[in-house]
């Protein structure tokens, strides 16, 4: 049984390591991406613009009536498997 198990963690071994060197081989001589052209950034260069956004005016209160500035506590709903008492929960001291 010995003898078996040496032989099949070699052959493991030698198995994953040609692997590497083969993956590795194969993404080193892989093709490389494609670098963007004049053309392509032309074209990136005419597209329009958005128009910029207006201001907040946090401090004044005609533009943001609807703006709540402060965060309210998030209501818990109930449910049966939330509000239920915790099992490993011991009830003495």
């Amino acid at each position: 049984m010995r003898p078996i198990r040496t032989l099949l963690r070699f052959w493991i071994t030698l198995s994953a390591g040609f692997s590497f060197v083969v993956g590795w081989a194969l993404l080193a001589h892989a093709p490389k991406p494609i670098q963007p052209t004049s053309t392509i950034s032309t074209r990136i260069e005419t597209l329009p613009t958005l128009a910029p956004l207006p201001p907040l005016d946090l401090a004044g209160t005609s533009h943001s009536a609807g703006l709540q500035l402060h965060a309210s506590a998030p209501q818990q709903q109930s449910r049966g498997f939330l509000s239920s008492p915790p099992i490993f929960q011991t009830g003495g001291s």
